[in-house]
């Protein structure tokens, strides 16, 4: 009879997704949605190591292999990131657009909220060591940010991007296709009861 009560309250919090449109695996585009973190480049690469390794390994050591497999598969790569009428263009090895701030216990994308109507993007520039050199900042909720070697921005309506290379995207922990990519928000499409 609580739970019901409380149910009926209007204590919500409005949250927006991403609508996400890449390549699926034969090349032809395909448009999913995702509410929380979609990463390109390292990110996904270690998830999807990750899922390659056996399940007998167990969570602790897929991850810790998943990381270095991962991370080996990674390359700097040219990149192209329109947002909203804006655009950058560099050099980088991953890429975090974020409606949320945490993955997995970690707080990625820590400007992020789920409510605000925008999406926000880290674009890792530096040398690839940085994954494991800013891991304590990352680990430490959150604190890689401000950095020289992260580019932050900020879309209302979209992000694109593209490699010189087609790139895995992962969004919500699942895969999703790869590069090109782009990223919309629809604003207040999820109500959470609080």
């Amino acid at each position: 009879d609580g739970g019901v009560r409380h149910l009926l309250g209007d204590a919500t919090y409005p949250f927006d997704v991403m609508r996400i449109t890449c390549d699926d695996a034969d090349g032809r585009r395909q448009t999913r949605y995702a509410h929380n973190i979609a990463e390109i480049g390292l990110g996904a690469n270690v998830e999807l190591a990750r899922r390659r390794l056996p399940a007998r390994l167990g969570a602790r050591r897929r991850r810790f292999l998943g990381f270095w497999h991962g991370y080996a598969a990674t390359r700097r790569r040219t990149l192209h990131v329109g947002y909203d009428m804006k655009s950058w263009d560099g050099v980088g090895f991953h890429v975090v657009i974020g409606n949320g701030q945490f993955t997995s216990g970690i707080r990625l994308s820590p400007r992020s909220y789920p409510g605000d109507g925008v999406l926000d993007a880290l674009v890792f520039t530096g040398q690839k060591s940085d994954a494991y050199t800013m891991m304590p900042r990352i680990m430490r909720h959150g604190g890689h940010v401000p950095d020289d070697a992260i580019k932050e921005l900020r879309a209302k309506i979209r992000f694109s991007v593209e490699a010189d290379r087609p790139l895995a995207v992962i969004a919500d922990g699942e895969p999703f296709g790869t590069t090109p990519a782009t990223f919309q928000v629809v604003p207040q499409q999820i109500l959470l009861k609080l």
